[in-house]
């Protein structure tokens, strides 16, 4: 049959079965049902592209969902980090300003400043009518200089308080029905005092109760009594009754007027005003007791009370962590310069000072040591986290590739499939960051700042920026990932020691400038300085994993059996995939390990000081603890040791030509070592007297340099040293720096001066349960009657509440679990990432006959080959770096002690971090075995021939 025939001619007929016989082609337009405008062709094309764009998407999700998860870890880690500094540095500058003194923080006048009233009042006054004419101008101008405060400072700032009173105590005659054995009164004017306290009995005194120089009319009048008001505590325990006069020494006499009671004992307005709320009471062994009251005065201008207190209370409640350096300086240049009162007198003007400028930079100290360390906790995880996502998206590159290469040869555009890529990474990136930032949200509730968005944002548009920067398949041939091929990148040699210079270098620059110029708030190169050591520490070790395994290959090689040798080669190869991992595990161990030293020296730390501070179990200070006294301490159930110290003042010591002003610490050598045998670095030298009558041995502390010999002199006598040892301090004993500890007994017999004791140390039985140690303590304060008791155990709780403690403790456990999700994961995306290439391997050698041991021997090698070098690496770099962060980071803010603490380094707490990673890889290697042997040969080998 002719080619003509079979085709069919337009005449003729057709074949059987093979169709209708075409129409032949007609000149002339084509019909309407084939015409397509641009727009229309434009819409079909993209009606096809969505069910193309929903199945590449759509396939494959297991990268995906590594690469949601690790987003959602990092946005979360990114809000979390900044809200939870925010937090923690509120709560310490909240926490250590409540727990200042008004005498502390408080605005005050430092010198007594001579006060001789003023005529007449301003409009800015605010004292009551009847004190116009004595301070009316004076709080007129102080209101004026409150109102220039600038802000924030005068957020806190309350308005000015003042008070006139006598340079000396006025001494007055006791009462037989009282037994007060003197009676010392402090003639003072508060125009505000009725504001604070309540009026029980009598009335106030008015200006016609002033002496007589002040009263109107004519000076010849009767001398009359001076009126004045007292603490109802104070009238009681004096036994004076209102209406009665005394007799005051070298005054006249007094007559009490009213008696009052203080509205809150407790308030800070009393700290300015002693003995006022309550009268002070002093048993004195030579006088018997002694008591001190404020005796208030009416208005009116008298030369005897000439001295003027002034001060600003301080409210610290409005103040914020980020205010702390601005309230810093103002509050300098407040107290720099004297302030004008705007009173006509020789001198109009105040010398005011504050502690609290050196407590703000103490605090601002404080919080800029703790951000550092939140800092240099969350780099690590954080570069590890980015390392992650950027192995996640090559995976998905990776099992993308084949559709995208498809694509371009059915005539899509690089731009496209890059396109493609960045939508597909947007998609996950809006999920995994809105999560990551609800989740922060709730994990720590604070004010909302918009420059929290930065984090999640970034987060969110980082996997759309890394599957559009990866290069667009052109074909369908694969590319090589042998070791031989990586090699010759000089690429990847460039950066590699680019990131290795960069560590170097930071390195260097960080420890040149040391902990004392590292400003405040979080340096960022500090910051980053563990992150970028530990990727060039990753650097190296996948540098020198196959110089390593190449001699281990050829003893393989050389022995009986396949699979050493194979699984030993096998772990040579296309190791290009495993340096994220190969970061990720080091970062994870040594941010573990780093918050496992730091945790332990901050803690040991912290006992140290504590018992630096205390010296004993229990520490007692105040009144004069005899020997009567010591022996019925020794007698209460619970008690192992006690003794005491003695602090004799003033003394010299003299070394050299040097002459140094020193204290003498006095004490029982044979009974402290007894009480402080539990002290840490401490030990009590022998202190006794040589029989000879030779120089008395001592220890001089650390701050003199000693010239040759030394002597100290004390209560008239030169003594002889003989120095056996120098110390920074004496545990539980010396409140100074400078002091020189001796025998009291020995001390005793040359000066023939019997020394009192006021301190008492007390080391408790260890067999005493914590709920007797509190009847223990109450029992030694009713025998050594009132006093300032410290207990070592509640000191290091109360250390512990404290939230610069609190901030570190959750830093440091919140970084390590997140180190060890991220080592967890980079091992676990490793495996996905070695997946592919595995399963061809284990195909083709099942076909040839491996035993079914054979995928767990090659999974473990190949995952050892990198994660042991791993773990060896990030177990040594973090054991450097808390070296590195002692000379960078003042860790006295944690300890509160007056030296850094020393690096602990915990045997057993390091071996369990490191026991929890090798569990980790084992897992994981246990893992990918049992998946190794479900292996299809014959299903891997159609798809790769596919």
């Amino acid at each position: 049959m002719s080619r003509t025939s079979a085709a069919g001619s337009p005449g003729g007929s057709h074949a059987p079965g093979s169709g209708p016989p075409r129409t032949p082609a007609v000149p002339g337009p084509a019909p309407a049902a084939r015409r397509t405008t641009p727009a229309a062709r434009r819409t079909t094309r993209a009606e096809r592209r969505v069910p193309v764009v929903r199945r590449v998407l759509a396939d494959d999700l297991r990268a995906g969902t590594v690469v949601l998860l690790v987003t959602v870890v990092a946005a979360l880690l990114l809000v979390v980090w900044p809200r939870a500094v925010q937090v923690v540095s509120d709560d310490i500058t909240s926490h250590r300003l409540a727990a200042t003194t008004p005498i502390t923080r408080d605005i005050s006048s430092s010198n007594q400043t001579p006060y001789y009233g003023a005529s007449r009042g301003t409009a800015l006054s605010a004292v009551p009518d009847e004190w116009e004419t004595t301070f009316g101008l004076l709080d007129g101008g102080l209101r004026q200089a409150h109102d220039a405060l600038p802000d924030p400072l005068r957020a806190g700032v309350l308005d000015a308080r003042m008070r006139t009173s006598a340079r000396e105590d006025t001494t007055v005659e006791t009462s037989e029905r009282s037994d007060v054995a003197m009676i010392k009164l402090r003639e003072t004017q508060d125009p505000y005092l009725a504001e604070h306290v309540t009026l029980t009995e009598g009335r106030w005194p008015t200006i016609d109760d002033a002496p007589v120089a002040l009263a109107e009319g004519p000076v010849e009048r009767t001398p009359q009594p001076v009126g004045i008001a007292l603490s109802a505590a104070a009238a009681e325990r004096l036994a004076w009754d209102v209406g009665q006069t005394r007799q005051a020494f070298g005054r006249g006499d007094f007559v009490l007027l009213g008696t009052y009671t203080a509205d809150d004992p407790d308030e800070d307005y009393w700290y300015h005003t002693p003995s006022a709320a309550q009268p002070a009471i002093v048993d004195s062994l030579d006088f018997g007791i002694i008591l001190t009251a404020a005796a208030y005065r009416g208005p009116g201008i008298d030369p005897f009370l000439d001295r003027l207190d002034v001060w600003f209370d301080v409210d610290p409640s409005p103040y914020t962590s980020d205010q702390l350096s601005d309230i810093s300086s103002q509050l300098r240049g407040f107290t720099a310069a004297p302030l004008s009162y705007g009173v006509d007198q020789p001198d109009g003007t105040l010398k005011l000072s504050s502690e609290l400028p050196g407590t703000l930079d103490t605090i601002e100290r404080d919080i800029s040591a703790t951000t550092t360390v939140v800092a240099l906790l969350a780099a690590g995880p954080v570069a590890g986290l980015g390392l992650l996502l950027l192995a996640a998206v090559r995976v998905i590159a990776s099992r993308r590739r084949t559709a995208l290469a498809l694509a371009r040869a059915r005539g899509a555009s690089g731009l496209q499939v890059r396109g493609l890529l960045a939508v597909e990474g947007l998609l996950l990136g809006i999920a995994g960051g809105g999560l990551g930032l609800l989740g922060a949200v709730l994990l720590v509730p604070t004010a909302f700042a918009p420059a929290v968005l930065v984090g999640p944002l970034v987060a969110a548009l980082a996997p759309a920026v890394m599957l559009a920067a990866s290069a667009p398949p052109a074909g369908l041939r694969g590319v090589r990932h042998d070791s031989a091929a990586r090699s010759t990148s000089r690429l990847r040699g460039v950066w590699e020691v680019l990131v290795v210079a960069v560590a170097v270098t930071a390195t260097v620059l960080v420890l040149r400038r040391g902990a004392e110029d590292t400003g405040s708030g979080a340096d960022p190169l500090l910051a980053a300085t563990p992150a970028l050591l530990a990727v060039a520490t990753a650097v190296v070790v996948a540098r020198l994993v196959p110089l390593l395994l190449a001699p281990v290959v050829r003893l393989a090689r050389s022995q009986r059996g396949a699979l050493s040798f194979l699984g030993a080669a096998s772990a040579t190869r296309d190791r290009r995939g495993q340096l994220a991992p190969l970061v990720g595990l080091v970062v994870a161990v040594t941010v573990a390990v780093l918050s496992t030293v730091l945790l332990t020296t901050v803690r040991t730390g912290l006992e140290t000081q504590t018992w630096d501070a205390i010296g004993a179990d229990l520490r007692s200070t105040g009144p004069i603890v005899d020997e009567e006294t010591l022996a019925l301490v020794r007698e209460v159930p619970g008690v192992a040791a006690a003794t005491t110290a003695t602090e004799v003042t003033p003394a010299a010591l003299s070394t050299g030509d040097d002459r140094l002003q020193a204290r003498v610490l006095l004490v029982d050598p044979a009974d402290l070592a007894l009480v402080q045998q539990d002290v840490p670095g401490w030990s009590v030298p022998d202190l006794a007297a040589p029989t000879d009558g030779g120089p008395l041995p001592a220890v001089v502390s650390s701050r003199f340099a000693l010239e040759g010999g030394a002597t100290v002199t004390v209560d008239g006598q030169v003594v002889v040293l003989d120095v056996v040892d120098q110390r920074p301090e004496v545990p539980g004993v010396s409140t100074t720096s400078g002091w020189v500890l001796l025998d009291r007994s020995s001390l005793a017999d040359l000066t023939g001066t019997t020394y009192l004791p006021r301190t008492l140390l007390v080391r408790l039985d260890p067999a005493v349960e914590d709920a007797d140690r509190a009847a223990v303590v109450a029992r030694v304060g009713e025998i050594t009657g009132p006093s300032a008791v410290e207990v070592q155990a509640d000191a290091v709780g109360l250390r512990l509440d404290d939230p610069t403690l609190a901030g570190l403790q959750g830093a440091l456990l919140v970084g390590t679990l997140v180190a060890l999700v991220v080592g967890a994961s980079t091992i676990v995306l490793g495996e996905v990432m070695a997946t592919a290439r595995r399963e061809r391997v284990v195909a083709v050698l099942k076909i040839l006959g491996m035993p079914a041991r054979g995928p767990r021997v090659i999974t473990t090698w190949e995952i050892a080959s990198w994660a042991v070098p791993s773990l060896v690496a990030g177990f040594g770099l973090g054991l450097a770096l808390p070296v590195l962060v002692a000379r960078t980071v003042d860790l006295r803010a944690f300890t509160g002690g007056a030296t850094a603490p020393p690096l602990v380094y915990d045997p057993a707490a390091l071996l369990g971090v490191l026991g929890v990673f090798v569990v980790v890889v084992g897992v994981c290697c246990l893992v990918s075995a049992a998946l190794g042997r479900r292996v299809s040969s014959a299903a891997t080998l159609r798809s790769v021939q596919e």
